[in-house]
């Protein structure tokens, strides 16, 4: 696989739980993508500001870094594994 850093803007799509929400599908460059299985969540600070990070495979078979900024209300790729 290979690792590209990238820093840009998504939509998402999510569903809650009532306790956690969980990605279900995002928009990046134009493109939709359906999140078929979401390896790590975990959340840390950066400041005052909480981000929920996301290592979650797509349904191309590349596997995305996401983080939500809970202060800003933004979602962001950070980087992504391209599977070929």
């Amino acid at each position: 696989m290979t690792f590209e850093k990238i820093s840009e803007p998504i939509e998402a799509i999510v569903h809650f739980d009532g306790k956690a929400f969980h990605l279900l599908r995002f928009k990046w460059s134009g493109r939709a993508y359906k999140v078929v299985k979401s390896y790590h969540k975990w959340t840390d600070r950066q400041g005052q500001t909480k981000l929920v990070h996301f290592k979650a495979l797509a349904d191309n078979s590349d596997v995305f870094k996401i983080i939500f900024n809970c202060e800003k209300l933004e979602w962001k790729i950070i980087g992504v594994e391209m599977a070929g």
